[in-house]
């Protein structure tokens, strides 16, 4: 807590990786991080979408969004889809440093992904919530282009033979491109101690309480059933309607003709 850490961090492990414990922990040490898109300002959700809609090959849409990141005093940033712009991030702040969460195997990180966020947005790719985020599938195509991660034609899930090579050839590309004094490899069971080492927090700083952790297993296979139930049921929605419609047109008609 208290007054904003100086210095820029830029979190590019993919999701799935323990970055949401890692924003907590940057929160936590003084950073203002940004963490998806949670902002309370609408306009970056547009800005962003532009980025997904060019498929982040447009350099001003790109800067565009994170320009408001940065005029906003955001001075780290974790997940998507921030960490899909590492590179482009690390040209604008070159003495930033860079952490990267990481998965203990390509093939843990690849199930995890495929059972969760994947499967999260597969759902969210179609309708009913295409009517209220219709940039979806331009997302996964984004994604895609930065990741490798491939994507089913027709359902929209993960294809799962491109995970863990997405996951391995990710992991090397930052390696190569990060220096690597600016560069740490974190995994959530190693705790506080490499990061506040990294980020140079002073030992009488660095917090005594237990690492955060990510959201569960269960909150996420929750979460997938209740996309699920929405994609398939939806159309129910128009259904019922229509049928009660049908229904009160027959029995009036029986009433009023003595139909039956």
């Amino acid at each position: 807590g208290g007054d904003q850490r100086a210095g820029k961090v830029i979190g590019a492990g993919l999701c799935r990786t323990g970055t949401e414990a890692l924003r907590e922990a940057l929160d936590t040490l003084g950073y203002k991080t940004y963490h998806h898109m949670l902002t309370r300002d609408a306009k970056h959700h547009g800005l962003w979408e532009k980025v997904y809609k060019t498929g982040g090959l447009c350099a001003e849409s790109v800067e565009a969004a994170l320009d408001a990141m940065d005029g906003e005093g955001y001075n780290a940033s974790t997940d998507l889809p921030t960490n899909l712009l590492y590179k482009e991030q690390l040209a604008r702040h070159p003495d930033a440093k860079v952490i990267l969460s990481a998965r203990d195997s390509a093939d843990e990180w690849a199930e995890n992904y495929a059972s969760t966020v994947g499967a999260l947005f597969a759902h969210m790719a179609r309708p009913p919530f295409t009517f209220f985020v219709p940039w979806m599938r331009d997302w996964l195509s984004f994604l895609s282009k930065r990741t490798g991660i491939e994507h089913s034609a027709t359902e929209l899930t993960p294809v799962w033979k491109s995970l863990p090579r997405a996951y391995s050839d990710w992991t090397r590309g930052v390696k190569i491109s990060v220096p690597p004094a600016q560069l740490l490899e974190h995994h959530p069971r190693q705790g506080w101690g490499p990061i506040c080492d990294f980020l140079g927090v002073p030992p009488a700083e660095c917090p005594t309480t237990p690492y955060p952790r990510d959201d569960s297993r269960d909150h996420w296979d929750r979460v997938v059933a209740w996309a699920a139930v929405a994609t398939y049921k939806w159309p129910l929605v128009l259904i019922m309607p229509v049928a009660l419609l049908a229904l009160l047109t027959w029995a009036s008609m029986r009433f009023v003709f003595g139909l039956g």
